[in-house]
């Protein structure tokens, strides 16, 4: 009798990353924040992140939670590729979140356009790192629930009003 091997599950929070290989899984839950892939099907190694804001404001250098903060972890997560001996040209990317969580109806000013800065953010920062999203389910007004699976580099995207995220502003 063959006996099947279970996923090691790793569930990100706002501002947290991981690395992973082999049988392993990362998922996590969004709304406005944003999640990037990458992963190296040669090695079957893969890294997640769940990033809150594009960039660290000047008002929180002290701050040493670089997973908060998109430019940040996704510098650090390909440094660490590298470190590896991976030629990060190679990496698939993929992203994912981004949502506007907020009544579409109020005005965008910079507390509610967090969703889209944070997308155009890594659209950038990858383009700049000359990466190419494989795959990309931003935007909108759903929140996710996004898995990766490490073995295989698949990602799945489940959306949904009911999934719990950040709570919508009162008219």
């Amino acid at each position: 009798m063959l006996s099947e091997q279970a996923p090691r599950i790793i569930t990100l929070k706002p501002g947290e990353f991981a690395f992973a290989e082999g049988l392993s899984r990362i998922q996590t839950l969004l709304g406005s924040c944003v999640s990037v892939t990458f992963w190296d099907a040669g090695r079957r190694l893969g890294a997640m992140c769940h990033y809150m804001l594009p960039e660290r404001p000047s008002a929180k250098r002290g701050d040493t939670h670089l997973g908060r903060y998109g430019l940040e972890v996704m510098a650090h997560i390909l440094e660490t590729f590298r470190n590896r001996g991976i030629a990060t040209p190679r990496l698939e990317t993929r992203m994912f979140g981004g949502g506007n969580m907020f009544d579409p109806s109020l005005q965008m000013d910079d507390a509610i356009s967090i969703g889209p800065r944070n997308v155009q953010a890594g659209r950038q920062f990858l383009r700049d790192q000359g990466l190419r999203l494989c795959q990309e389910d931003t935007a909108g007004e759903v929140s996710r629930r996004v898995t990766f699976e490490v073995s295989t580099g698949a990602v799945m995207v489940e959306h949904g009003a009911s999934l719990p995220v950040e709570p919508r502003r009162k008219r």
